[in-house]
């Protein structure tokens, strides 16, 4: 039981609110940064999305599934940088 007690002794030294409260508070700058830059791409991607749907005539009703697949795409492309052949193949999978 001693060390139930001990683990939980040091978490609690380890761990505080205002521990976390601080790391937020130097963080936050830099990730409304990456948040706003990241925003700024999809909704660019997304009007894409949408152009492409207006020209081939689909209803809006049916937007959202393209929506999802068209950031399904993008975040291929962007988190796991897949281009080329490989982005055909996951495309067709994904669709």
């Amino acid at each position: 039981m001693s060390d139930v007690i001990r683990r939980i002794e040091r978490w609690e030294k380890k761990y505080s609110p205002a521990q976390a409260k601080a790391t937020l508070d130097l963080l936050q700058e830099s990730m409304r940064q990456r948040y706003e830059a990241i925003t700024i791409e999809m909704v660019a991607m997304e009007a894409k999305v949408r152009q492409v749907l207006n020209a081939q005539g689909v209803h809006t009703t049916n937007y959202v599934p393209y929506l999802s697949y068209g950031r399904q795409l993008w975040k291929l492309v962007r988190q796991k940088q897949i281009t080329g052949e490989s982005f055909d193949i996951a495309s067709e999978v994904l669709s």
